[in-house]
């Protein structure tokens, strides 16, 4: 290798797709590959009908190992070979994620506002510019200069939560169903939630309802959508 050449590091995967109920038995299989990790891909879609299991190596096993753990682990969990659909197997190259992930993100315009991760340009001066890093709330208000206008507080809902005129609950279905009645009743005007799938709007619609809600307002961008519920004056 010449001098200036540059080693790219890189690893390997398996991925193995089956019935949601057979993933375990195929993270038992990468595990006594002795995989350096394991992840499941559902894809967001409830009820999904398979699901892809993926294992990461240093160096790829030998295939009829991978077979045997696979055959055995499937047996053991009462299932036949059939059950996985697809086995297959890749060389990941070394990428800088960060750099990566950071092109997705563009500065967006909420009415008089813009907001915008710090890294990007805003060519918008007659707007007001709220720049948001993925990290903590309190870290966003020192970035945007308003550490000292801001109250922030951890704790739990409950029926001692004050009254607010504006509630945003920007959370997954499965955490603001047991919430709700509680949010709705702390929200003095307006409450806004978020998190949700586009499949999941019937199952918030219907929690909804249980609570005489049936004229909130819905919006979706992509595959999730928001839920707007104002209080008649």
């Amino acid at each position: 290798m010449a001098a200036n050449d540059t080693q790219i590091a890189s690893w390997y995967s398996i991925s193995v797709t089956v019935a949601p109920d057979a993933s375990e038995a195929i993270e038992y299989a990468f595990n006594s590959l002795e995989a350096l990790g394991t992840e499941i891909n559902h894809l967001r879609k409830k009820n999904a009908e398979s699901v892809t299991v993926v294992g990461y190596f240093n160096e790829l096993p030998d295939e009829e190992r991978v077979q045997d753990e696979l055959h055995y682990a499937l047996t053991v969990y009462g299932f036949t070979e059939e059950t996985a659909m697809q086995v297959v197997r890749d060389k990941i190259e070394e990428t800088d994620w960060l750099a990566e992930w950071k092109k997705h993100w563009k500065p967006s315009d909420v009415g008089a506002f813009v907001i915008a991760p710090p890294w990007s340009d805003v060519d918008h001066s007659d707007k007001i510019v709220i720049r948001i890093e993925p990290n903590m709330a309190k870290d966003n208000a020192t970035l945007n200069g308003i550490d000292g206008t801001i109250d922030f507080a951890i704790g739990s809902l409950d029926g001692d939560t004050s009254t607010f005129d504006f509630v945003c609950a920007n959370l997954t279905l499965d955490v603001i169903l047991p919430l709700l009645p509680m949010l709705v009743e702390k929200s003095g005007k307006t409450l806004v939630l978020s998190g949700i799938l586009a499949d999941q709007r019937s199952e918030i619609v219907t929690a909804l309802a249980v609570l005489e809600i049936d004229n909130a307002e819905i919006k979706q961008a992509g595959e999730w959508i928001s839920v707007v519920h104002r209080r008649e004056s």
